[in-house]
């Protein structure tokens, strides 16, 4: 799980920025936009491989706009926080493939051999994935 999540979320990135940036270097200009997530920032548990992937994203991001400075390519990141999406229950699902509740230690298992999770909370901080958009 910490092998696929870091395979997406940084070493995939990593990949398609190393072949861009050629591109960039040859037009004199760029702008590389990475989409991190506000848990590269701050850790919540039962997300250690996401955060650890989004924080190491973080760290790679800012290392290349050093690394760039001067030479016109740019590099943003964007860190939302919590949007309405599948995101959640995708989670959810991979959480039940991959982890034995039993082997949990009972403060971290709910009734029904279920870890704790923000799917069973109110989220009043949640946005709707149009105002991902708003200006």
């Amino acid at each position: 799980m910490l092998r696929e999540q870091f395979e997406t979320n940084l070493f995939g990135t990593l990949e398609l920025t190393n072949l861009i940036i050629p591109v960039m270097r040859r037009q004199g200009h760029g702008r590389i936009i990475n989409n991190s997530s506000v848990l590269g920032l701050v850790n919540l548990p039962y997300r250690g491989a996401y955060n650890a992937s989004k924080f190491a994203l973080e760290s790679l991001s800012d290392t290349l706009r050093l690394e760039l400075h001067g030479t016109g390519i740019h590099v943003s990141i964007i860190e939302p926080g919590p949007i309405k999406t599948s995101f959640r229950a995708n989670s959810f699902a991979m959480y039940k493939k991959n982890i034995d509740a039993a082997q949990r230690p009972p403060r971290l298992v709910r009734r029904g051999g279920e870890a704790p999770r923000p799917t069973r909370q109110r989220h009043r901080h949640t946005l709707p994935p149009r105002q991902c958009w708003k200006r």
